[in-house]
């Protein structure tokens, strides 16, 4: 239990002072004690000062407890600190004095060694409390009685303050010194415990303050300096460890103590300046310094706790780790103090204790303290070389500085500096102290913090060391001070960085103060400066020299204060949202020196090293980007200021600052140009204008990077601009000078072509460059003297290897092989670093420019393009020797770019000695050459030229290999063109996720900005025809001979194509390739040399096996949307273009190529359509190979059951196939029963009820319904087209099956459709005759219709039969009689005469005399027999005699006839007889046993009969017929020609007969003018049993003077739904050329080489044509010809007759169906409803005749009529 501290629970004692000592002063004021109030009071002392004796008395028991003694001491304490109101009983001086003496004379006690430590320590603070209780009690005192006596202390002491003397002071100093324990400052106590050291030294400083009375009175404390330096040392070098170990728990009680130290040190200068000796401010100075300099830190070595743990420790640190620095207290004055030599001397023993005041025997009661010295003096330090100034820690490891710690310092200073003085000895480590300091808290800041404080505040003259300024610049040591100054920054560097930094701080603060005392004084009076001019320039340059960025931004801040007022340039910034720095200065400091202004500038030329070391920094990728940054961000602000101009362009520095370009603004770049322009230095005239241009370009486009991925930011663009146009002019001026051009080609043009190509984006900028570049090239290439063509080939090389880079990312480097065959949109997204990306992008672009500049350079050599310029280098091809250079070197072209797509690493064909990392072209880079080198094209004549459109085909092909694709890349891809597509270059700038090699994508450059050239090459041919017919091999290394010009390489080129093929991994590349090279392969002229035939061989043998097999492409894997099927469909598409080359290929090889698209057939309909397409051609130019797989054709297309996309042209195949006798020569029953089973499955499909489930909605769109309609109507027409390519012997047995197809289609029908019914009439008409669908009258009919003495007969009677009408009327002559059967497939008349007439006795050739002679004499008064017969040259006639045709048709062409016209008569004219029952029955219609319906001879029965009269048997089809003239593209130039070229006639001779169009009845003349010739006298007409085709040419109608517009020719051709267009323009014939609402289709034939020059090129069976054709918006694919083919002049006529009958049919019916969705009905099934309609009509006027209609008989004729 604790004890009870009150004085009634203790006993007294005797010993010692007890309370008799106390109360003998109660009765000091006892007589005037008087009243109940004084009674009061002094009870109230009395129960206080019994309190405070039982604590004293128990304090000095001997034997009591520590934790009781403590309790008492802490009751004192409290006590004593009570607020003066609380301690009023105990303020009377009577009473305080004796209680301040019997206090302090406990404290002397309790401080004895004899007592507890913490006692000991705790008695400072109860003598701290006691002093501070005489102070108050003192301050209460008013009387003057006490007042008088109040000088006197100890026993004799009235006043409490004067209790103690001198002595008992220096007494209590010395033990409250001695108190200080050595193990308390040293480690590891003092990191592990340290609060027992600074408890107590608090405690001590507490107690000093009040004994010296806040250091006022030193008087009896002779060596206060020593103790107090060293506690000074030990307290900041313990707070600095807490520092530097975040021990933030001491960091209130460390610097309290410390602050405490440096309060005490200022009042001991400021109250005792006198007293003070040299030595002791030497000892102090000493001691302010190495705080700074060398803080004795106590270091932790390897220790857990340490902050720094691989940090090198100073020597003082080593000696400090084991232990740390102690106090020595000692009385000693001689003490040594340690100087700046670093010597100490060994203290004097300080055991005499009060000997110093010769009063050691005064009492043995107060005996003397043993104080032990506890610290020695420091070990030697060693010295720098030059200043002698150890730094002991560096500025990194130094610990954090607060500002009461500078506050402190500078107070301390201050004072010695104001009240004391500085010793000269002291002044070195005085200036390196103070500028550590300040610049300490800059070095120790960090970099993005720093820039910030320095921009804002780079000095502040108005804190606490403007005091210390005022008074140094004041003193007589201020020279000294600039001397020490100038040493620290002109000197070697070494050393730390904050003393450097706070050197220059302290000159700016001194010259802003020397600025601004000059103002105080006023403009009067001229205050001399107190750093000269020429000494602050040498600082700054000495500063400058130390290589510290942090000292070169001072500097830069320091002269804009020394610089005259200036503009800002607010573009002049390298980071944004940087405060604008404000003057620190009132006005310029320059103003402190004369004419200063004038000669200011000068210091601006010193600030070149600067920039070079930060620029140097830069390049070499330092990491102090963000300060070294910031320097030069601050150099380029103060070089772009202006007074007139900015700064940078003045004269004298306007060449000296050109590293900084990059960081200038644009306007600051164009100033400098045009400064030094202004000075002429650029061009000729001056000596070194070449090095000045040299220099010029090397600052815009420099020879290396400056960031370390080698890439170089470019200047701004007005300012680039305008240096490269400056480049381009001097180039200009020199260029018709060799003696200037040349060396400036070599030193200046090809360096910077070289590096412009790798680093210009802007194609405003790269355009002047480039077209200078190429006229250099061009250049050196027509000029030998320029060192050969060496410029031109580096050139080249660097254009070509500014393409490989395009490809060095990283991304691209680490990806493995098999990746790279993966599809761009599966590969990974590539780097993530957007300057990854930037880095991709521009190396892209510029790789762009340079293929574009190899394209061009190739265009100017091969084709003498030039640029749109003044310096167009004009080429002299006239000489031989300039062609072979221009040759040569154009070919090198050609190859690097041939090199460059096929660049596919790791399957590359490059150089094996080229870079790995070279070996790789971007996706997007191949892609733009391959757009360009695909549009390569050879004329008539073999020479090459370049196509500047894209064909129909080539866009088809596009789009089946992109249909799959998302249709939100097809749109993006859309807004680049026709050639955007998965196929073609969509360079769209990938974000970050989706970057990749296409990633690299430029922005896409547009076919229109390759050069065109609208010629052919003169220089290069493709192939020649030697003297002796034969071909010359267009291998350029095969031409060396002088005579033979070199070839162009079509071989090489057709090589690369093929290896890229093989072994290409990228789809986008190979898409491109196969999508567009079958457009180049149509161009046969292009590929005829001998070595490019063999090269076309190999691409078929490696694509037939590939399309055989069914293999994939080794290298390819295909993107996940896209199927194999479109793949394999457009391959087919190549193979097919591979026809035309058939007569390179074998027997074997036609047959295999055959056998392929046969092969096709099995795979779906993607693959199937465009091989039925292909083999619609083969028939034509393969027939042979054709014939022996046409068996297996049919086999397959009778086993393929799909849409009507596929339907249509599978039918299309048999329908062509029909009109050529040759390929079904061989048929047997089999194949016919094969091609009518194909046609009878698709009338099924159509017709079946059953199949409506299954198949897809025909009526979903206007199109498809009308394709489907086409397609049904191809099914039908096959079936009839076959039918009559059978012998007649053999119809019946195929028209057996042929009916039963069609009832099953029919099937579940209540009746059979119209075109069934159609169908069955037709085979009922052609199974046993031929026998035309419309009778023409005959000699016989003329003979006995009319009689000249006999009236006309009656009409006769009309019976309805069935589906059918029959006829019969008499004629004139008496017994004959004609009857006429129309039925829905024709009309047959028989004319006949009846054998059992009574005879008039004349014998039978009398009455046949008789009748001759009366039609002869009619006919000659009608004159009709004077009308010639005109018959049309046939196709087997000569193309001359049809071309040299008179106006009037020869002899000869009136009577000649072919073999072949004689057999197809004597073919038609075979009849059974079961023909004529067959037309007397009612077949097709059941009601086979019905007797006949008489017809009434009304009106309507006469309506009926002129209707089925007026609807031809035939179909009619009329097609316009347009010739195209060379370069024609208007309608009015088109509709003018009257002639065409030698193939145009050749071909229109072969396409029909030409008939006369006057009086012309026989033929279907489709609107012609039949009356007056206003259409010509001629048209080309061609028919067969079934149709009649009329050609409306444009060249046979003549043109009218009174019709310049040719209205008369647009009223026909604008209204015909179909055109044939042969387009010998050398253009693209656009739809839409001839405007018409009626135009639906046109069929495109063109050269498929395009005549470049004049349409006079000769013709021959073997020469090609291009089919193409182009439908109207919205009509349905349809044609077999899709979107071209090359097709043969000798099956032309034929295949484009066939395929404008087939377009005219689809258009008939697409603009009869499309909207109405109404079955299409032609004339057949015209006629059957004329007839079911007038039955129907007929029924329900005479119901009663139809009641006894027999039941319906069956529908096989043939079983029918043979039974």
């Amino acid at each position: 239990m604790e004890p009870d501290p009150s004085p009634k629970a203790s006993t007294s004692s005797k010993s010692g002072i007890g309370i008799p000592f106390l109360l003998s002063f109660r009765s000091r004021n006892t007589a005037s004690e008087t009243g109940r109030s004084e009674n009061e009071s002094a009870s109230s002392q009395s129960d206080m000062l019994s309190d405070i004796r039982g604590a004293i008395e128990q304090l000095l028991q001997p034997k009591l407890p520590v934790a009781e003694q403590r309790m008492r001491m802490q009751f004192l304490i409290e006590c004593l600190m009570r607020e003066p109101a609380e301690l009023e009983p105990l303020l009377d001086p009577p009473i305080a004095t004796p209680l301040v003496s019997s206090l302090i004379v406990l404290c002397s006690r309790l401080l004895r060694e004899t007592f507890a430590y913490e006692l000991r320590v705790l008695s400072c603070e109860l003598l701290t409390s006691t002093l501070r209780y005489a102070d108050v009690s003192t301050q209460s005192v008013s009387s003057e009685v006490w007042k008088e006596s109040s000088s006197a202390t100890g026993w004799q002491a009235v006043m409490p303050s004067r209790a103690l003397s001198m002595l008992d002071r220096a007494m209590l100093y010395r033990l409250i010194v001695n108190l200080h324990r050595r193990e308390d400052w040293i480690l590891p106590k003092i990191f592990e415990e340290p609060s027992q050291a600074f408890h107590t030294l608090s405690r001590q400083l507490a107690a000093l303050q009040v004994l010296t009375r806040d250091g006022r009175d030193i008087l009896a404390f002779k060596g206060i300096f020593n103790v107090m330096t060293k506690w000074l040392r030990y307290s900041w070098g313990a707070l600095l460890m807490f520092r530097r170990h975040e021990m933030s728990g001491m960091y209130t009680l460390s610097e309290h103590c410390t602050y405490t130290l440096f309060d005490m040190f200022t009042s001991i200068c400021k109250f005792n300046a006198s007293r003070l000796e040299k030595e002791h401010m030497k000892q102090y100075l000493i001691c302010l310094c190495e705080l700074v300099l060398n803080p004795r830190i106590p270091t932790l070595a390897r220790s857990k706790h340490s902050r720094h743990p691989s940090s090198s420790s100073s020597s003082s640190e080593a000696t400090t780790t084991v232990a740390a620095a102690s106090l020595a207290a000692t009385s000693n004055s001689s003490t040594a103090i340690a100087t700046t030599t670093a010597t100490t001397a060994t203290a004097t023993s300080s055991s005499s204790g009060y000997k110093y005041y010769g009063m050691e025997d005064v009492s043995t009661y107060f005996d003397t303290p043993s104080l032990y010295p506890i610290d020695g003096q420091p070990e030697n330090e060693r010295q720098t070389e030059k200043s002698g100034i150890y730094i002991g820690i560096q500025d990194s490891e130094f610990p954090f500085i607060k500002h009461e710690d500078i506050t402190g310092f500078a107070k301390s200073l201050d004072s010695i500096i104001c009240y004391t003085f500085v010793p000269p000895e002291c002044l070195s480590e005085c200036v390196h102290s103070l500028c550590r300091l300040i610049g300490l808290p800059i070095a120790q800041t960090e970099e993005q913090m720093l820039v910030s404080r320095l921009s804002l505040h780079s000095v502040d003259i108005q804190s606490d060391f403007r005091l210390v300024l005022n008074n140094l610049v004041c003193s007589h040591i201020v020279h000294l001070m600039f001397r020490h100054l100038y040493e620290i920054l002109c000197t070697r560097r070494n050393g730390n960085r904050s003393v450097r930094v706070g050197a220059l701080l302290f000159i700016h603060a001194t010259m802003i103060w020397n600025v601004a005392q000059r103002m105080e004084q006023g403009g009067h009076v001229k205050t001399s400066p107190l750093i000269s001019q020429a000494l602050f320039e040498s600082m700054i340059r000495g500063a400058i020299s130390q290589s510290d960025d942090v000292l070169d931004l001072i500097c830069l801040f320091l002269i804009e204060d020394y610089l005259p007022e200036r503009q800002l340039c607010a573009d002049a910034s390298l980071f944004e949202n940087v405060p604008v720095r404000v003057r620190q200065a009132p006005q310029p400091l320059c103003t402190l020196y004369d004419d200063a202004i004038s000669t200011s500038w000068g210091i601006l030329a010193d600030l070149v090293p600067l920039m070079n070391r930060h620029l140097s920094r830069r390049r070499r990728g330092i990491k102090m980007m963000n300060m070294s940054s910031f320097v030069l961000h601050t150099l380029v602000g103060l070089l772009c200021s202006r007074l007139e101009q900015p700064l940078i362009s003045l004269p004298i520095i306007s060449n000296s600052f050109w590293g900084l370009a990059f960081l200038l603004p644009d306007h600051v770049l164009l100033s400098m140009i045009k400064a030094n322009e202004n000075q002429h230095i650029y061009l000729p005239s001056t000596p070194d204008w070449l090095d000045n241009l040299i220099q010029l370009c090397d600052t815009f486009y420099p020879k290396s990077g400056l960031d370390a991925s080698g890439m170089h930011a470019l200047m701004s663009r007005t300012s680039r601009l305008y240096a490269v146009k400056l480049v381009v002019d001097v180039y200009g001026f020199v260029q018709d000078l060799p003696l200037l051009r040349d060396p400036m080609i070599q030193h200046v043009v090809v360096p910077l072509a070289s590096r412009a190509a790798q680093k210009e984006t802007d194609i405003e900028i790269g355009v002047p460059i480039r077209r200078m570049v190429r006229h250099a090239m061009v250049t050196a290439v027509c000029t030998p003297t320029i060192n050969g063509c060496k410029p031109f080939y580096d050139l080249l090389r660097c254009l070509v290897d500014n393409v490989f880079k395009a490809n060095l990312t990283n991304a691209e480097n680490l990806e493995k092989p098999q990746a790279m065959a993966q599809h761009s949109r599966q590969r990974s997204v590539g780097p993530h670093n957007v300057d990854d990306i930037r880095d991709a992008r521009l190396r892209t672009t510029r790789a762009t420019r340079s293929i574009l500049d190899l394209i061009t350079l190739f265009m100017q050599m091969a084709f003498g393009i030039s640029d749109a310029s003044t310096m167009a280098p004009e080429l002299d091809t006239s000489t031989s020797e300039v062609q072979d250079r221009l040759r040569e070197c154009s070919l090198a072209v050609f190859r690097e770019l041939l090199r460059l797509i096929q660049a596919n690493a790791p399957f590359s064909s490059v150089s094996e000695d080229s870079n790995s990392s070279s070996t790789r072209v971007p996706v997007s880079l191949r892609l733009m050459i391959l757009r360009w080198i695909l549009r390569l094209r050879a004329d008539t004549q073999h020479r090459i030229y370049f196509q500047n459109h894209e064909e129909d085909f080539t866009k088809s092909l596009v789009q089946t290999l992109s249909r799959n694709e998302d249709p939100r890349d097809q749109q993006d891809r859309g807004r680049s063109g026709p050639h955007s597509s998965t196929l073609s270059h969509a360079t769209s700038q990938p974000s970050v996720d989706e970057t990749q090699e296409s990633n690299a994508a430029p922005p896409e450059v547009p076919s229109s900005e390759f050069p065109e050239a609208s010629w052919s090459s003169c220089i290069w041919q493709v192939s020649q025809i030697g003297v002796h017919g034969s071909r010359i091999a267009e291998h350029a290394e095969d031409n060396k001979s002088d005579t033979v010009p070199m070839l162009f390489p079509t071989s090489e080129y057709l090589e690369a194509m093929l290896n890229i093929l093989q072994s290409e991994s990228d789809w986008e590349v190979l898409s491109y390739i196969i999508s567009h090279l079958p457009s180049q392969l149509n161009n046969k002229h292009l590929f005829c040399g001998v070595k490019a035939t063999t090269k076309i061989c190999e691409l078929r043998d490696w694509l037939c096996p590939l399309l055989l097999e069914n293999k994939p492409l080794p290298n390819l894997v295909l993107p996940g949307d896209l199927r194999r099927t479109d793949l394999t469909a457009v391959l087919y598409a190549t193979l097919k273009v591979l026809m035309a080359y058939h007569c390179l290929f074998t027997r074997a090889q036609q047959d295999e190529l055959v056998e392929a698209f046969a092969a096709g057939l099995s795979h779906s309909q993607t693959v199937a359509q465009p091989c039925v397409r292909a083999l619609v051609v083969a028939g034509y130019e393969l027939s042979k190979s054709f014939t022996r797989q046409l068996t297996n054709i049919l086999v397959k297309l009778s086993t393929i059951m799909s849409s009507i996309q596929m339907s249509v042209h599978i039918l299309e195949l048999l329908a062509e196939v029909s009109s050529v006798q040759a390929l079904y020569a061989n048929f047997t029953e089999a194949d016919y029963r094969r091609v009518f089973g194909i046609a009878l499955q698709y009338i099924q499909f159509h017709e079946s009820k059953a199949a409506s489930d299954t198949r897809e909605d025909l009526r979903s769109s206007p199109a498809k319904f009308a394709l489907s309609q086409y397609v049904l109507l191809l099914a039908y027409n096959n079936i009839s087209q076959w039918f009559m390519t059978l012998k007649l012997s053999e119809r019946p047995k195929h028209a057996s099956y042929i009916t039963q197809g069609l009832m099953l289609a029919n099937e579940g029908r209540e009746s059979p459709s119209d075109q069934t019914i159609v169908c069955l009439d037709f085979l009922a008409r052609f199974t046993y005759s031929n026998a035309l669908p419309k009778p023409s009258r005959s000699i016989l009919h003329r003979l006995l219709a009319q009689k000249n003495d006999v009236a006309p007969p009656s009409r006769g009677s009309t019976w309805l039969l069935g589906k059918g009408l029959i006829s019969i009327r008499p004629l004139a002559r008496s017994g004959t009689f004609e009857a006429t059967v129309r039925r829905p497939s024709g009309t047959v008349a028989f004319v006949c005469r009846l054998e059992n007439m009574v005879s008039d006795g004349r014998t039978a050739e009398e009455r046949t005399a008789d009748i001759l002679a009366a039609a002869l004499e009619r006919w000659k008064s009608e004159g009709s027999i004077n009308k010639p017969v005109i018959e049309a040259p046939n196709e087997s006639e000569s193309a001359e005699a049809a071309i040299c045709m008179p106006d009037t048709p020869s002899d000869t062409a009136l009577s000649k006839r072919t073999e072949d016209d004689r057999l197809q008569t004597s073919r038609m004219t075979d009849v059974e007889p079961i023909f004529m029952a067959l037309q007397f029955s009612g077949y097709p219609d059941q009601s086979n046993e019905t007797p006949p319906i008489l017809l009434p001879d009304d009106p309507m029965t006469e309506r009926l009969l002129r209707a089925m009269d007026l609807t031809p048997v035939y179909d009619f089809h009329k097609i316009g017929l347009l010739y195209v003239g060379y370069k024609q593209t208007t309608e009015n130039e088109i509709l003018s020609n009257t002639h065409g070229s030698m193939a145009y006639m050749l071909f229109l001779s072969r396409l029909g007969d030409l008939v006369p169009l006057l009086g012309q009845e026989d033929v279907y003349t489709g609107g012609l003018d039949r009356q007056s010739n206003e259409h010509g006298k001629y048209a080309y007409v061609w028919r067969d049993y079934s149709k009649q085709i009329v050609f409306h040419t444009s060249t046979l109608m003549p043109n009218h003077p009174e019709d310049p517009n040719r209205s008369h020719k647009k009223a026909l051709i604008g209204n015909d739904w179909v055109h044939i267009v042969f387009n010998d323009s050398g253009l693209p014939y656009e739809f839409g050329t001839i405007p018409s609402q009626f135009n639906f289709v046109n069929i495109v034939i063109s050269p498929h080489s395009t005549v470049r020059e004049g349409v006079d090129y000769s013709v021959t069976d073997e020469t090609y044509f291009h089919v193409t054709l182009q439908l109207r918006p919205g009509l349905p694919d349809f044609s077999p010809a899709g979107e071209g083919c090359l097709v043969s002049f000798a099956t032309l006529p034929r295949f484009v007759r066939n395929l404008a009958m087939q377009s005219d049919i689809m258009s008939q019916i697409y603009l009869d169906t499309a909207e109405s969705m109404v079955p299409f009905s032609n004339n057949r099934v015209t006629r059957l409803h004329l007839v079911e309609r007038f039955r129907q009509q007929f029924m329900a006027r005479n119901p009663e005749i139809f009641a006894s209609a027999s039941e319906k008989s069956g529908y096989d004729f043939t079983e029918l009529l043979i039974k």
